[in-house]
């Protein structure tokens, strides 16, 4: 089941169902990514790896869209919370707060390039563990973008 948060659009998954719960009480959306599943274009012409799936919306031209991002289970490298664009598998982005391969927590960006219509919202991933069970909150949206992306205003 897909849950309705107050004030986004309505949600759909990028691509196959994934586990979602929303907890209007806290506030919190919590995702949970099976075994294997990532979100990446391998630079080298390899395989393009889109099992992950983003819990996300079509956005308007301008938006800013804001969450505090948790990963709440224990963690693998490169398990994430993710804030997602996606337009199609060639032309993507995600923002994570990642697991590196050195055991700490980062922050990472991948971008595929290109102007196209967009879907953003949220993706768990687990590339090489079990699970990863991600949670956000803090959640907010508008249809305008900010003035001053420094601060945020």
């Amino acid at each position: 089941m897909i849950p309705e948060i107050a004030g986004l659009p309505t949600l759909a998954w990028t691509s196959a169902p994934s586990h979602a719960v929303y907890d209007q009480a806290d506030g919190m959306l919590t995702l949970t990514a099976a075994a294997g599943v990532d979100w990446s274009n391998d630079s080298l012409g390899g395989e393009q790896q889109h099992r992950a799936s983003a819990l996300a919306f079509t956005a308007p031209a301008s938006f800013s869209l804001s969450a505090r991002v948790l990963v709440v289970s224990s963690r693998t490298t490169f398990d994430a919370g993710v804030l997602a664009l996606w337009a199609d598998s060639d032309h993507w982005a995600k923002l994570c707060f990642e697991y590196s391969p050195h055991g700490e927590a980062m922050v990472v960006t991948v971008v595929t390039n290109t102007v196209k219509p967009v879907n953003v919202g949220f993706m768990s991933q687990a590339p090489m563990g079990q699970s990863c069970v991600a949670g956000f909150d803090s959640i907010q949206f508008t249809d305008q973008t900010p003035e001053n992306l420094r601060d945020g205003s």
